[in-house]
């Protein structure tokens, strides 16, 4: 756990990334951790912080830094991958950044990019080639929160990516169970056929691992596997 301090203002400085396992349920062990910022005296983010962090990572030299910090969390003994969270306004400068200071650091091959903030239009041609770009140089790329309000399924058929992160909304109890379970069991085998590896949030129990891993996402995160820390 490691302090990020990248500006003089004292909401970032307040700030840490805490990592999340992210794990198989079928040995239950940690195959990669997600990085989460948090704030030293909060449990959770609120979006005025939020929109803080994301309006001086507007700045590339504070966007340089908070990507340092992440890599530096790199272990490449380890042998796990790390996400970090980053949102369309910052892919562009963010290649630049790598490209700049960070092109063929063996630890770019641990970490993936979970996209936010997906354009409802989607992207246009160079934004899919700026994406391969950041393959290109070793990161991995995630869809995050597919089933929610941003991230729509025209980004899985249209975007260069890797992995594909459900929403935890898709566990909601207001939700027609069956539905859900007959369309993940069905987008399962797609992806397996595009080779797109799966991971579930929210997961809280044990009896929802079992039912998502039943479904063929055996990837998951969630309070049942542990806090961010």
């Amino acid at each position: 756990m490691r302090h990020i301090d990248t500006t003089s203002s004292p909401d970032v400085q307040a700030m840490y990334l805490a990592k999340q396992p992210i794990c198989s349920a079928s040995s239950g062990q940690p195959v990669a951790f997600e990085l989460l910022s948090r704030l030293k005296a909060r449990d959770r983010l609120s979006d005025r912080h939020l929109r803080r962090l994301l309006i001086q990572l507007d700045d590339p030299n504070v966007l340089g830094r908070w990507f340092a910090q992440a890599l530096s969390l790199v272990d490449l003994d380890a042998h796990y991958t790390l996400t970090l969270n980053i949102s369309a306004r910052h892919w562009r400068p963010l290649l630049s950044c790598i490209r700049a200071q960070h092109a063929g650091d063996p630890r770019l091959n641990c970490l993936c990019l979970e996209l936010m903030d997906a354009p409802a239009s989607g992207v246009t041609a160079a934004d899919r080639s700026m994406l391969k770009d950041l393959q290109g140089l070793g990161l991995r790329l995630a869809l995050d929160d597919l089933g929610g309000p941003s991230a729509q399924l025209q980004h899985v058929l249209d975007w260069p990516i890797d992995w594909v992160k459900f929403d935890a909304s898709l566990l909601l109890p207001t939700l027609n169970r069956r539905k859900v379970d007959r369309f993940l069991s069905q987008f399962v085998a797609f992806a397996r056929g595009e080779g797109l590896q799966l991971v579930i949030e929210g997961i809280e129990s044990a009896h929802q691992a079992d039912r998502f891993s039943a479904l063929g996402i055996d990837w998951q995160q969630g309070f049942y596997y542990g806090r961010p820390q």
